[in-house]
């Protein structure tokens, strides 16, 4: 006489259930950190956006003897960095990726520089245009 073995092959409905409890509640844990570094970085990537233009205006200082007077934001700065052929790139906003606008929702650079002052400032704002660092030349 020949046994018939009865053998199930995968997994039970309570196995899988479990399973995807704990994959849940590992991604609850790490999505808001996951969340947090990469605003993180993008800030981080903004800073040396600034100091990009730092750079560029110290070249600027040394091109006319001068540095921009007024306020601007960072599309206007740009602009005139580009005009004066000190900027051949114009760089971009690392939260959205494309160049700066004046729309931006996060990510933005303001240059203020009063007549008379020697020197300037460049507030740095990030995520929801929280000022995030000010950079100046003193």
């Amino acid at each position: 006489m020949v046994k018939i073995r009865k053998t199930t092959h995968g997994f039970s409905l309570i196995e899988l259930l479990i399973v995807l409890a704990i994959v849940g509640m590992i991604t609850s844990v790490a999505a808001p950190n996951y969340s947090k570094i990469r605003i993180q970085s993008k800030e981080k990537a903004m800073i040396q956006v600034g100091h990009t233009l730092q750079i560029a205006l110290e070249s600027f200082y040394m091109e006319q003897g001068k540095y921009p007077e007024g306020t601007y934001t960072a599309t206007e700065l740009i602009d005139i960095l580009k005009l004066k052929n000190i900027l051949t790139q114009t760089p971009k906003n690392p939260f959205t990726g494309s160049a700066f606008s004046g729309t931006d929702t996060s990510g933005d650079i303001e240059y203020s520089k009063n007549d008379g002052e020697s020197y300037y400032s460049l507030i740095i704002r990030g995520f929801e245009l929280e000022d995030i660092d000010v950079l100046t030349n003193q």
